[in-house]
């Protein structure tokens, strides 16, 4: 999530946190917040190797253009919003 958004690192309903992912969605690969959502119980780097796999990647930073630290930090607040 960008430093900029205003909804950054706030508490908020589930239903209000999945309005705004769905305002930018296409920043994110298809169905991600998804799999996130459905593979909760695992931790972040769990979570980011098994989307990986199941993509049939192996370089997230290289199709993505992010770091897989940025992206482990966003899988845990994704899955931590989820709770």
């Amino acid at each position: 999530m960008s430093d900029n958004c205003p909804h950054q690192f706030k508490p908020q309903s589930k239903r209000k946190f999945l309005n705004h992912l769905g305002g930018w969605q296409g920043m994110c690969p298809r169905s991600f917040h998804l799999f996130v959502a459905e593979n909760k119980t695992k931790s972040p780097e769990e979570i980011y190797t098994s989307y990986l796999t199941s993509k049939g990647q192996t370089n997230a930073e290289e199709y993505y253009g992010v770091n897989k630290e940025k992206i482990i930090q966003y899988i845990d607040l994704v899955r931590n919003s989820l709770h």
